[in-house]
């Protein structure tokens, strides 16, 4: 009897501690430090183009980001290291909920992607989770 308890006790403090780390959030990088030069086609920099980045984490998050910013003199702009934080439950629960809100159209893991405007030209650059991102965009003129 006494041998039954303690086995029920010890069983009751493992689930109690494996629940409370399954909830425990931890961040992970989503999308690295992305520093990115705008440049012509003929390799020229392009100083204050509109350089608009997009990313999110589809099996995490609901809602995607987006943040601009104008390249410097010498066609350069950075943005920031892009986080993410959920729990292991989250991390479990969100690539299945995406795959059962969208079926084949679902997407997981993280996305990221600059756009370039400049007067007249624009210039796209994508970001491949564990590769480092692309250091240059080049603007192209639009096609109307």
């Amino acid at each position: 009897m006494r041998t039954k308890r303690i086995l029920l006790a010890a069983s009751a403090v493992g689930v109690v501690l494996a629940l409370g780390l399954s909830l425990r959030t931890f961040e992970t990088i989503g999308v690295p430090l992305w520093r990115i030069r705008v440049v012509t086609e003929s390799g020229s920099p392009v100083q204050h183009a509109l350089v608009r980045e997009i990313w999110k984490n589809y099996s995490l998050e609901t809602e995607g980001h987006e943040q601009d910013a104008r390249s410097d003199e010498e066609g350069y702009v950075e943005f920031p290291v892009r986080r993410v934080r959920a729990s292991t439950i989250e991390r479990a629960w969100g690539p299945l909920h995406s795959l059962l809100q969208q079926g084949a159209h679902a997407g997981f893991g993280n996305d990221a992607y600059v756009l370039a405007f400049t007067e007249g030209a624009e210039g796209f650059a994508d970001y491949k989770a564990g590769i480092h991102p692309p250091d240059v965009v080049i603007v192209r003129p639009r096609v109307n």
